[in-house]
């Protein structure tokens, strides 16, 4: 004979299972996003990787970048497929998780081995940075030299109102007195100095701004590149079941 308490825990028991039943059939339409997600991942993948310009290290970095900065929709469509373990699954779903648990090692070695990639690229851009605005500024240096050969080489009047059209731009009208050419020599070259000393400035502004520019980026995308890995190795210690079926 049942007792009342046996007919209670019974029912507890019942109801228990109906809404564990509930649950695991509301995470199909959760499975079927986390496909989504992938494929959608994968898409901007092929985008990013092709066509492929291996050996260029702005291509790479670039590229190494954009990877990094889409991680959080590959682990989001995977945390959703993963969900649930083996469960209420279709029949078709249980070769490709356990293909996608794989994939989750092989995405975590690759990862890791990004890394020291990403670093040889920072140092090689970097070396790249700073050897072009060292150029532009030995291109400058030599214009200004040879200004000042110019401006040196001046006596006369008319030699001196050319040169200050061919600096300005602008048309200039001889004066009625004659002109200072010592006095504007001098002013002309004071003035190309100060000019060559903002201009050098700005060239090691840039050089600064560059160099920052570029370590914030690669110390962002190498610590998403190591928290990446990490989470991929997570996922597959975490979804043995998927290997183990079948």
């Amino acid at each position: 004979m049942t007792t009342p308490d046996n007919e209670q825990i019974s029912q507890a028991v019942r109801q228990l299972w109906k809404s564990r039943g509930g649950l695991l059939r509301s995470l199909q339409p959760l499975h079927l996003v986390g496909y989504g997600l992938v494929l959608l991942g994968l898409v901007d993948l092929a985008e990013i990787l092709i066509p492929p310009v291996l050996l260029n290290p702005n291509w790479e970095f670039q590229a190494f970048g954009q990877i990094i900065e889409r991680v959080p929709v590959m682990l989001i469509g995977l945390g959703f497929i993963f969900a649930g373990g083996p469960e209420e699954r279709l029949r078709w779903e249980m070769p490709l998780v356990r293909i996608l648990s794989w994939l989750t090692l092989v995405a975590a070695i690759l990862f890791f081995l990004l890394l020291p990639l990403s670093v040889v690229n920072t140092l090689r851009i970097d070396r790249q940075n700073q050897q072009q605005i060292a150029t532009q500024a030995e291109e400058l240096q030599a214009q200004v030299a040879q200004a000042k050969e110019q401006v040196a080489g001046i006596s006369t009047e008319e030699e001196l109102i050319n040169l200050v059209q061919a600096l300005s731009g602008q048309e200039v009208t001889p004066a009625e007195d004659n002109l200072n050419v010592p006095e504007l020599k001098d002013q002309i070259t004071t003035s190309i100095e100060e000019n060559q000393a903002n201009l050098l400035a700005e060239a090691e502004n840039a050089k600064a701004s560059r160099r920052r520019d570029l370590l914030e980026k690669s110390l962002k995308w190498n610590i998403g590149t190591i928290i990446a890995g990490f989470i991929y190795m997570l996922i597959w210690r975490s979804t043995l079941w998927a290997r183990q079926q079948g």
